[in-house]
């Protein structure tokens, strides 16, 4: 604490120009690969990324930002795929956001 004040604020997520990689068309099945690119601002920490209601999670080999998260798509994901996104700072303060791919969807017809 620096003069008896503490950190308060959250860090910033931010949804590159591009956000979405990964196998392109409407459709992505079973072992697909897809992709959301972040930056985060206010923070060291590497922001955590989970697909399908927070059942499955997509993992970073990025250290800094911005990071690129994967996930490969499995055997049952059905639906929207909507990164739910959560940053944490050294402080403890939380930020959190949804990116909706509109232009993919998982699983078949």
């Amino acid at each position: 604490m620096l003069n008896g004040s503490s950190d308060t604020v959250a860090p910033v997520i931010t949804l590159s120009n591009s956000p979405f990689g990964g196998k392109t068309g409407p459709f992505v099945r079973a072992g697909d690969v897809v992709s959301l690119t972040v930056s985060v601002s206010g923070t060291d920490c590497a922001p955590a990324v989970r697909l399908f209601g927070g059942t499955r999670a997509a993992a970073t080999l990025s250290e800094t930002s911005p990071f690129v998260f994967s996930y490969q798509i499995q055997a049952g994901d059905n639906g929207a795929i909507q990164y739910d996104i959560t940053s944490q700072d050294e402080a403890g303060n939380t930020v959190t956001a949804s990116a909706l791919d509109f232009n993919r969807t998982a699983g078949s017809l």
